[in-house]
């Protein structure tokens, strides 16, 4: 009777546990939680954009070029003797007026030499008086010798003493040339300056012996100095040199120690064989005399300059950033990305110009893109417009 119960209980228990688990599974069925599908949004990428319009813009162009003198002399003597007197200016770097003594060669020898040729003159101008005299006793004589004689007489040129006339002019003029030669010759002895000049080197000193053609000094003039800049070739079409009083340019020292104006000059016309530029000459008037942001300017200085070229007409600017690859840029048109060509016109250092594949109003996009891909949805970033 006891086992009978102990087995009808096990019975029961079993079946309980599996009506139990089968009631949990068929509620977990029934009270699955349901999941809900969503459409996601589209992606949209932030970006500083810059709206634009056209205006027009002046060209500047940027080169490099050194400073040379636009006049450069070897200032030699032209007679020999010894150095008496050196003007104080007369030393590198000094500066000296146009028509200034520079260089004074003892004269005494040469004073001589005048005194000489004038006295000659003066012997040779006595002989023709007397030669004037002789032959007008030998024109009268032979007149009364034609009245006296019934033979005829003949009047020839050795007669009337015409050679030797002839001769005492020649020894005048001879004596005047003589004359002329040695009071050049004393006047070369004061070596006197060409031009308004820079002294830049020196090759004498008080009391030294000189002979004709030796070199006394360099001089340049400082009426004006050159800068000779090296252009690319596509950029001369920017610079107007028709222009009458050429293009502005502003020169600015690479040390930094000065800016100056000047102008442009003309082209050289030549191209360099290495670097394929244009040589351009600007001219910078009174370089030593401007009232320049530094020291004045120095020969054989390295220096850039900033030329104002033509006015580029109906162009639009942008940061450089703002051109990609293959010269296009993008745009943002209705939200999403128009990636377009573009024609430039000109860069210079910090923008470029563009005439074509903008219109406007538009706003071009200056953030990068990863992987931009036309179409691209696309929002300015609160900010606003950025240059």
């Amino acid at each position: 009777m006891g086992q009978g119960m102990s087995r009808f209980a096990k019975v029961v228990l079993g079946l309980a546990i599996i009506g139990l688990g089968a009631a949990t599974a068929w509620y977990f069925v029934t009270h699955k939680p349901s999941v809900s599908r969503q459409k996601a949004a589209p992606k949209t990428t932030p970006v500083n954009v810059l709206t634009v319009q056209p205006s027009d813009v002046r060209a500047n162009i940027t080169a490099m070029g050194t400073v040379v003198p636009s006049r450069e002399v070897t200032l030699r003597a032209e007679v020999s003797g010894q150095v008496t007197h050196i003007a104080e200016q007369f030393t590198p770097g000094g500066r000296l007026p146009k028509g200034r003594t520079a260089v004074r060669i003892d004269p005494r020898d040469y004073q001589v030499q005048v005194t000489k040729a004038r006295s000659a003159l003066t012997r040779a101008e006595a002989e023709l008086d007397l030669e004037q005299g002789k032959q007008e006793v030998a024109r009268q004589e032979l007149s009364m010798f034609e009245k006296d004689s019934e033979l005829p007489v003949s009047k020839t040129e050795l007669a009337l003493r015409r050679p030797q006339l002839a001769q005492a002019r020649a020894e005048v003029e001879s004596a005047r040339a003589d004359l002329r030669k040695a009071e050049l010759d004393l006047s070369r002895t004061e070596v006197s300056v060409p031009f308004n000049s820079l002294v830049t080197a020196r090759n004498v000193n008080l009391g030294s012996q000189v002979g004709g053609q030796d070199d006394l000094a360099t001089l340049a003039g400082t009426d004006t100095f050159w800068v000779r800049a090296s252009v690319l070739t596509d950029q001369l079409r920017f610079i107007d040199l028709r222009a009458r009083e050429g293009n502005p340019v502003r020169i600015t020292s690479q040390s930094g120690t000065g800016q100056w104006t000047g102008h442009t000059l003309r082209l050289t016309g030549e191209v360099d064989e290495q670097t394929r530029m244009a040589t351009l000459l600007i001219a910078v008037p009174d370089p030593l005399d401007q009232k320049a942001q530094g020291q004045p300017i120095m020969l054989n200085d390295y220096v850039r300059v900033d030329i104002q070229g033509r006015v580029l007409h109906d162009v639009f600017s942008l940061p450089r950033r703002a051109l990609r690859e293959n010269d296009t840029i993008w745009v943002m048109e209705d939200n999403r990305l128009d990636i377009r060509s573009t024609a430039v016109v000109w860069k210079d250092r910090a923008k470029v110009y563009i005439r074509k594949g903008l219109a406007p109003g538009d706003q071009v996009v200056l953030s990068p893109l990863s992987t931009p891909v036309q179409g691209m949805r696309l929002q300015a970033a609160p900010n606003g417009d950025r240059p």
